[in-house]
């Protein structure tokens, strides 16, 4: 399975989305702006800064592959832990009780 199994992530992508693309490849010169570790400065994707759907100008930047996705990966499992911590959560205690028998 590729990165993108089960993600509906590319169908939530814009219309525009190659004409964004190429406008932040062109103002990043294709330079890796993430420059993590691993970097190979070289950009060939286009990541989100943060996370989410917002498609503006300011909220995307050239990444290199190796970057991009380390990135993705630490998004998700914070995104994981956040869920799980959401189902792990303690029932709430009734308001009539008191914890007295």
């Amino acid at each position: 399975m590729h990165a993108w199994g089960g993600s509906t992530r590319k169908q939530r992508l814009p219309r525009t989305w190659s004409h964004l693309r190429s406008q932040v490849m062109r103002r990043d010169a294709y330079t890796c702006q993430i420059n993590g570790p691993d970097c190979v400065r070289v950009a060939t994707d286009v990541d989100h800064i943060q996370r989410g759907d917002l498609h503006e100008l300011d909220n995307l930047q050239a990444a290199c592959k190796p970057c991009h996705a380390r990135k993705s990966a630490r998004e998700g499992v914070q995104g994981r832990a956040r869920r799980a911590a959401l189902r792990l959560r303690p029932a709430e205690r009734h308001p009539g009780l008191t914890g007295e028998h």
